[in-house]
């Protein structure tokens, strides 16, 4: 219609209508982080197997677990990074390293 604007109160209660566009289930924060959590645990494992495979002759500028940590570091509020740092801690103990790589 002619003449017709919207006021902030109509942008706001469009933005927030829960009927609108496509939510995530997950409004639970601590749901939403402990899901994140175990998506970074699936992406360091692999990138810690994928980063073992090379031979250890020589260093490396990019580690490839150490650049999912810094990806998921920057992702998360500081808050949670206390288990982000933590949580590759059983994936380096665990998984087979070569016996010519130092501690």
């Amino acid at each position: 219609m002619p003449g017709m604007s919207l006021t902030s109160k109509d942008v706001r209660n469009h933005q927030n209508d829960p009927g609108r566009g496509f939510r995530l289930p997950l409004r639970q924060p601590l749901l939403r982080n402990a899901l994140a959590l175990g998506v970074f645990g699936a992406a360091f494992y692999f990138a810690y197997r994928y980063g073992m495979s090379f031979s250890h002759v020589t260093a490396s500028p990019f580690w490839f677990p150490d650049a999912v940590l810094l990806c998921a570091l920057l992702l998360v509020q500081p808050r949670w990074w206390w288990a982000f740092v933590l949580a590759p801690l059983p994936i380096r103990l665990s998984v087979a390293v070569p016996l010519d790589v130092p501690l």
